[in-house]
């Protein structure tokens, strides 16, 4: 497992007991700053393992918090690099909180559609139906053995 970010790392005046939550510069996450409200996030200047991550009050004291977003069609269809790349870092966090963003269901023969852009698609990964049990499986794997909060939402 990856060492855990400790709360002496996090930059004074950056993150935490002033309530600030940091932001990731990159794309895909710096867009999102002017839905927060003035002063209360801020753009790392450094890039970090989440999209988002704060200081919060946990069972044992002060703990570190990393919330990172995808998008179902994402989630379903790039799992891999997911996996590969982006876990191991999020679970530097004691509490980890991934968003998936946008409705899916499954289909009759047990696929999964997405809504994207006003209809229903069906959502593959290299270029074949993904089907749903899998989706669902690897979001149950992520809650159940990695202890990561997940919170479908049905739009972004």
């Amino acid at each position: 497992m990856a060492r855990e970010v400790s709360i002496s790392e996090y930059k004074v005046g950056g993150l935490g007991m002033n309530g600030i939550i940091q932001i990731d510069p990159r794309v895909g996450s710096r867009e999102l700053l002017p839905y927060f409200t003035k002063g209360r996030a801020m753009l790392s200047n450094t890039e970090i393992p989440a999209d988002f991550h704060f200081l919060g009050n946990g069972p044992d004291g002060i703990c570190n918090i990393g919330i990172e977003r995808k998008r179902a069609s994402e989630f379903i269809s790039d799992y891999a690099r997911f996996a590969a790349n982006q876990l191991v870092p999020l679970l530097t966090y004691k509490f980890v909180y991934l968003v998936i963003e946008g409705a899916f269901i499954p289909t009759t023969e047990g696929n999964v559609q997405v809504y994207e852009n006003g209809s229903w698609q069906i959502n593959g990964h290299d270029g074949k139906s993904s089907a749903f049990k899998i989706m669902w499986g690897r979001m149950h794997t992520l809650m159940r053995s990695l202890n990561i909060h997940v919170v479908p939402t049905a739009n972004q």
